[in-house]
Formats: structure tokens, C-alpha cells, sequence
């Protein structure tokens, strides 16, 4: 929740091995529960009065999308946060939570694309509807014929929960423990073209769960240590609003179950991070792990529901009269069929990690204290998961191989007037990324 962040930093020394990526690192500080009683409570709405109206498109020969309810967006939003926080034992034992939740629900108007001549004419548009709009292709029984001028409204709800527990322990150690969950769900919000019937849409989701335990440690006036444990699991479902075969016409309308959906991603991760610091004079070296174990569970399939697709109206009226497919007069290449079949219901599961350590070392002694050199190196192993089903034709290219990438950086910062207000920074380095979870899905 937005509500919930005290502030945010944004590191800049994009050549830190204790890093992963490239770039600025930007690190979300949570607030934290102190002494005293404290709390926020914020209500933020956004209503229809505030949206101005669609502008009226040159083109509609069916009246339907220069109408004032097509124009017309109904619209809302609001954003309510609240949190509290406060002392379990004075000087010892801290509590705050927070829970922040959005609605947002906007209303969109798709209309058949038509031309004033060719394949997608008002008249091809008109035999079109009679030859296929009698097809049931919503759950709600909507036939094809109701998809033009039907409203689609995208109603997006989303609940965070945010709770943290910090103990010092001693003034060498201090823990804590914190917990963020979201529950978001996005009705209608799947595709939202303006040639798309609400069939051809799903319901998309969000939940997720994720525990974060820290401990920092101070060892004597020169050394420190951080670490943390992490147990996540996030899941993504997305419902189709149909089941009928997807219809899609090149430039005119689409309807039916929707060629990616349903769809779910599952996604399970234990991660383990330490980092110690020791700094003396002008000198800090610092090392550590970061060490993530993934576990996956991913439905992604395409067209199980089946796609028939025409590039016009005019050719969807002759292909479902039955002017093709004899011999001598063959369907054209512009008309498909795509479906598939899996064994699995499209559903991949498997596991992965991604192991790194690293060590760099920091000295800001040259030119009186006006330059800063930082050196080290990253070493990451990705394993992978070997493909259970692997095919010959593809030589071993249907496969995510496990590697080791070693990572040197350098790079530097100069006060360049010694007055703290003008500083350049540079450096060289080494950045490997790790395959996505997708393509490896």
C-alpha cells in the first residue's frame, strides 16, 4: 500500500556487485511502529463527473459508437488506506499494519469495425450477423449478434495488507518480522480493444503472500551483518468469459473464448540473503549470497479453445455458405483454423534456483577524499530444469541449460570541485540476466 512507505531510496552506483542488474536500485522503506500511538487514514475518489467524454470518431454508419452512451465513460475510483502503529513493549517490541483498497471500474463501448466499401462493408457486416450472430458465445448466453453496442465494464478491485513487528533485541541486534498480502482481481480487463466483444475477454487475478524475516547485527564498531530470509507465493489465474471457439475477423470484431485463456501462473519463492560489512578509515569491504529457490506452476496454453479467423466479413459470408473446400475451388490460405490439444491441460510444472555470492571492496581516500573507487566481482549459477518431454527435431534448442556467470565491476565517483554540489560518476561492468521464467515455461 502506498500508505505504508516511509521513503524511498534510490541507489545510483550502478556498479555494485552486491546488486544484480543494472541501473539504479530503487528500495521501498516501510514505516515502523514506535513509543507512541500513531495512524494515517486517507480517502481518495475520482468520480464520472471528472472523465470527459469520448470525441465523436468522422465514421459511423451504424450509429452506434457516435451515440451519447458509447461516448459517454462511467467511471469511478477510490482509494481508501488506513494504518496504526504503536509500542507491545515500550522500547523493546513494535507493531504497525496497514491496509490499503482500490476500486476502479470504467465502462467501454466496442462497435463491428465497418468500411464504406470492400469486405467489411455495412452490407457484408449485415450477412455477416445473420449468417453467425444465432452463435451463444458468452457465458451469460449472449449470442455474437449482441456483441456490437454491448457494454464491457472493467471493474479492477485490489486489497494490500501490510504488518510489521520490529524487536531490538540489544544494541547489537535488532529484528524484524513483516508480512504483505494483495488480493487483486481485474473483471474484464483481459482485452479491451474497441473492435472486441466482452466474450472475448476473461477475468484476471492477483494473490499473493509473502513473509520477510530480517536480522542486523553489529559486531564491534567495525563490522556489520544483514541477513535475510524470504518465503513468497504468488499466484496469477485468469478466467475466460467464454467457451465457445474464438472468432476473429481482420479488422472488424472478435469474439469467443479468448486464444490465451484460461491461464494461471503459480509461482513459489524461498530466498536466503546475508551481507557482511567491515569498514576501517577510509576503506569498506563487504560480502554476501543471495540465494533463491523458485518452484513453478504454469498453465499457459494457446487456442484449446479453437480460432477461426477470416481476414473479412465478405469471406467469413462465403466460406460459411460453402463456396470452397470442392475440388478445383480450395479455401483460401486467409482462412485458418488453429486448435490444440494438451495432455497436461496446458498446465508445466517445474523447479529452479539461482545462486550468487559476491565481494567488493571500497576506497575513498584519493584526492583528499574527493574520490571514490569501488571494485568486485558477482558469481551467479542458474540451474534449470530438464525438459521432460524433449523433442529430437529440435536438436536441444527445447531446453534451458544451467550456467555460471562471473560478473567483475568497477566504478567511481569524483567530487569534482571538492564542494559536494557537482559529482561524476562512471565505471565499467559485467551483467548477466537469467532466462525468464516464461521461456523456460
Amino acid at each position: 500500500g502506498l500508505d505504508t512507505v516511509k521513503e524511498m531510496q534510490i541507489i545510483t552506483d550502478a556498479y555494485d556487485p552486491q546488486y544484480a542488474g543494472a541501473g539504479a536500485v530503487i528500495n521501498a522503506v516501510s514505516k515502523q511502529g514506535g513509543n507512541e500511538l500513531t495512524g494515517d487514514l486517507l480517502d481518495q475518489f475520482r468520480s464520472q463527473n471528472l472523465v470527459a467524454k469520448l470525441r465523436p470518431v468522422p465514421y459511423d454508419p451504424r450509429g452506434t459508437t457516435n451515440t451519447n452512451s458509447s461516448r459517454t465513460l462511467a467511471f469511478s475510483q477510490q482509494q481508501v488506506s488506513a494504518n496504526v502503529g504503536g509500542p507491545i513493549i515500550k522500547d523493546k517490541l513494535f507493531y504497525f499494519v496497514g491496509v490499503e483498497t482500490l476500486h476502479y471500474s470504467q465502462n467501454l463501448t466496442p462497435a463491428f469495425a465497418v468500411t464504406a466499401s470492400g469486405g467489411n462493408s455495412v452490407a457484408n457486416l449485415n450477412t455477416f450477423i445473420t449468417n453467425f450472430g444465432g452463435i451463444a458465445v458468452g457465458s451469460d448466453g449472449h449470442t455474437l449478434a449482441s456483441e456490437s453496442g454491448r457494454t464491457i465494464t472493467n471493474d479492477q478491485k485490489n486489497t494490500t495488507v501490510f504488518a510489521r513487528v520490529d524487536w531490538i533485541i540489544n544494541e547489537n541486534h535488532r529484528a524484524s518480522l513483516r508480512l504483505n498480502t494483495q488480493n487483486f482481481t481485474n473483471t474484464n480487463g483481459t482485452n479491451l480493444g474497441v473492435t472486441t466483444g466482452l466474450s472475448d475477454n476473461g477475468v484476471d487475478g492477483v494473490s499473493s503472500v509473502s513473509w520477510v524475516a530480517e536480522l542486523v547485527s553489529s559486531f564491534g564498531a567495525n563490522m556489520t551483518n544483514e541477513a535475510r530470509l524470504q518465503v513468497a507465493d504468488e499466484r496469477h489465474p485468469r478466467v475466460a468469459n467464454s467457451s465457445v471457439p474464438e472468432l476473429t475477423v481482420g479488422g472488424g470484431f472478435t469474439a469467443g473464448q479468448i486464444w490465451y485463456a484460461p491461464s494461471q501462473l503459480n509461482e513459489f519463492n524461498n530466498q536466503v540473503l546475508d551481507t557482511l560489512t567491515w569498514s576501517e578509515g577510509d576503506w569498506l569491504v563487504k560480502g554476501g549470497v543471495d540465494l533463491q529457490w523458485y518452484s513453478y506452476q504454469n498453465q499457459f496454453p494457446q487456442y484449446m479453445g479453437g480460432q477461426f479467423s477470416f481476414p473479412d466479413y465478405a469471406t467469413a459470408n462465403q466460406w460459411v455458405a460453402g463456396n470452397w473446400g470442392t475440388p478445383g475451388n480450395p479455401t483460401p490460405t486467409s482462412v485458418s483454423y488453429k486448435g490444440a490439444v494438451s495432455p497436461t491441460n496446458g498446465w508445466i510444472n517445474y523447479n529452479s534456483s539461482l545462486l550468487a555470492g559476491f565481494v567488493q571492496g571500497q576506497y575513498k581516500g584519493f584526492m583528499d577524499h574527493r574520490l571514490n573507487l569501488t571494485g568486485g566481482v558477482r558469481i551467479t549459477r542458474e540451474n534449470q530444469p530438464t525438459n521432460p518431454m524433449p523433442l529430437a527435431q529440435l536438436a536441444g534448442t527445447d531446453s534451458a541449460d544451467s550456467s555460471t556467470s562471473v560478473d567483475p565491476r568497477f566504478g567511481f565517483s569524483l567530487d569534482l570541485f571538492g564542494d559536494g554540489k557537482t559529482v561524476v560518476k562512471g565505471g565499467w561492468g559485467s551483467f548477466s540476466s537469467p532466462n525468464p521464467s516464461l521461456t523456460v515455461s
